[in-house]
């Protein structure tokens, strides 16, 4: 076989038609060696056959990994490299309730807090299942109930909170999975009653988890939601005041135990707090408002909006006649996240 001798290992300026046998070296820092085609960043790679192709650098191995957060409606489509799919989704929270408007020679109600939305969390699914795209649907807040404008009229119940789904009930191409809606707080009735706090939003599967109760408006400071594991935080409810009160405190949300912490809103007279947001394990988590307050002879203060994602509505405060009460906190809206690894 011919061959072309190099000159104490370098190149000719060109090479043409030339074959270089396995006897002779190439000063590999020479510059006069140039190979076109391919882009910026490309290696070249071999079939194993002796043909070369130009191809892009891979990752040397390593994981790879994406995070889709859906704050409203969409679809997702999986990438085609991955492999285990995660999926966490939360329902919209209820609405709080809206504080009553009475004598104030009687009991003057606040409102519930709303309940919040169940979440749904699933891990280390297979990618395959999933074989077209699927459609998100997030459930939006629930509102909170209308502030009383009249005299002598009982408090309005905050609305439902929506149900967040991942995919499409009885679709073929994927599965199919859902967290129900937190249940909204009800209107502080007058006259002495009491107001019940929302149910919380139960999951859809038993591997799921349910949402947190709302507070009640109970006579003296509004009391604190139910307490969640992992979970969304249902709303405080409403300071109530009794007759001839001077002022009351709004109830704190419930509390969640997250990364190993507590966290609660502070009661106060005023507008409750809108409700925390939280990440657990890089997932967005949202706590209930806080209850309004209640100070006499003046305008009943707003329950605080749940909180990012989720979170129960806190109950509004109570007024005397003459005053407006106070509107329930809407209720955070709900989320999809889908991890996706390869």
């Amino acid at each position: 076989m011919p061959t072309t001798k190099l000159n104490n290992g370098q190149l000719p300026a060109t090479l043409s038609s030339k074959t270089i046998d396995n006897t002779n070296d190439i000063n590999t820092t020479t510059t006069r060696l140039k190979i076109t085609g391919g882009s910026s960043g490309q290696v070249l790679s071999t079939d194993g056959s002796g043909n070369l192709s130009w191809t892009t650098a891979g990752g040397g191995g390593g994981i790879q990994y994406k995070k889709t957060i859906f704050a409203s409606s969409g679809t997702w489509t999986k990438e085609s490299w991955a492999k285990l799919v995660h999926i966490y989704i939360v329902a919209g929270g209820g609405g709080g309730g809206s504080g009553a408007r009475q004598s104030n020679q009687i009991t003057r109600s606040g409102g519930a807090g709303g309940g919040s939305g169940g979440s749904y969390f699933l891990e280390n699914i297979d990618a395959s299942l999933f074989t077209a795209p699927v459609s998100i649907t997030v459930g939006a807040g629930g509102t909170g109930g209308a502030a009383r404008t009249t005299d002598n009229a009982n408090g309005a119940t905050g609305s439902l909170g929506g149900t967040s789904t991942f995919g499409a009930s009885g679709s073929n191409n994927a599965p199919f999975f859902q967290a129900t809606r937190g249940s909204g707080g009800a209107g502080g009735p007058g006259g002495g009653g009491t107001s019940l706090g929302g149910s919380g939003g139960g999951a859809w599967s038993t591997f799921g988890f349910g949402g947190t109760q709302g507070g009640s408006g109970t006579s003296g400071s509004g009391s604190a939601g139910s307490n969640g594991n992992l979970t969304t935080g249902g709303g405080g409810g409403a300071g109530q005041a009794g007759a001839s009160t001077g002022s009351q405190t709004g109830g704190i949300p419930g509390l969640s135990q997250i990364q190993n912490a507590v966290y609660y809103g502070s009661a106060s007279t005023g507008d409750g707090a809108t409700g925390a947001g939280l990440v657990w394990r890089g997932i967005p988590i949202g706590l209930g408002g806080n209850g309004g307050g209640y100070i006499t002879a003046q305008t009943g203060k707003s329950g605080g909006t749940g909180g990012t994602y989720g979170g129960g509505g806190g109950g509004g405060g109570a007024s005397d006649n003459g005053f407006n009460s106070g509107a329930g906190g809407a209720g955070g809206n709900g989320v999809v996240v889908v991890i996706e690894i390869g």
